[in-house]
């Protein structure tokens, strides 16, 4: 019989804090990924194949491996004492610092430790991969063990030119920033990878919340705004059986 939770109001407003400054990550002692690959061996053109979303992910899936703060993107820390879930929203500029070492982590500011807590051990099935032979992770951005993140645009032109949201990890890499204007043929093929993956989630017994985004559409797309979103939504729904579909929490 597992005790009773103590959780506090402080417990919540850290929580609170967390999600709304995020958290700058620092690694100690962490093992080189089997998969890393080194900044010069990454040629980005200039001029991305739209029509190629298989190329696209490609770039994007290796892309991100540079990035020590996606390792973190999406995950969940469960904090010390109230075991609260906590998501991980790693921003650079944020005064608290999360320090890890394996799977334990400390958060502090300014030298202040302010939370201690882990990381759980990753589902077995975030292991598997798409028809494309890509993993599942590639087409589901930021996911979590709450949240899974279902997008119907995979750039934004607010941070394309400088005004997008105070730190958005979803887009922020030089593939998204390369395009503006994705072909509807090209976004049915990534729906149908998102699909899939979704599907081999659910199958592992995976049940939260999908939040459905994208970034902002340039002029000349925002009239098929809502062609786009159903294209991505149906697509899904004839994935995943019905029974399923309804248990999921959708926030748009």
């Amino acid at each position: 019989m597992t005790e009773p939770r103590s959780i506090t109001q402080e417990d919540i407003y850290f929580k609170a804090r967390m999600i709304s400054e995020g958290v700058r990550v620092q690694m100690r002692d962490a093992p080189p990924e089997p998969s890393a690959i080194e900044k010069d061996e990454i040629d980005i053109p200039n001029k991305l194949d739209l029509g190629d979303i298989d190329g696209i992910l490609d770039l994007m899936r290796r892309s991100n491996m540079q990035r020590e703060s996606n390792r973190f993107l999406g995950q969940t820390f469960i904090l010390d004492g109230s075991g609260l879930l906590a998501p991980v929203y790693p921003n650079k500029h944020s005064r608290l610092d999360l320090v890890v070492e394996g799977d334990v982590g400390t958060i502090s500011d300014g030298g202040e430790v302010l939370a201690t807590g882990r990381f759980p051990p990753r589902k077995e099935w975030l292991k598997e991969k798409i028809s494309n032979g890509m993993p599942i992770t590639t087409v589901l951005p930021g996911m979590s063990a709450a949240i899974i993140n279902i997008v119907f645009n995979l750039s934004c032109m607010n941070y394309n030119s400088n005004r997008g949201c105070r730190y958005c990890n979803l887009f922020a890499n030089p593939v998204s920033k390369k395009i503006v204007k994705l072909p509807k043929e090209t976004l049915a093929k990534y729906a149908s990878y998102q699909a899939e993956a979704l599907k081999i989630a659910t199958d592992g017994g995976w049940r939260g919340t999908l939040a459905v985004s994208g970034g902002a559409f340039p002029p000349a797309q925002r009239g098929e705004y809502l062609e786009r979103l159903d294209l991505v939504m149906s697509t899904i729904r004839e994935a995943i059986d019905e029974e399923t579909f309804a248990r999921l929490r959708k926030v748009y």
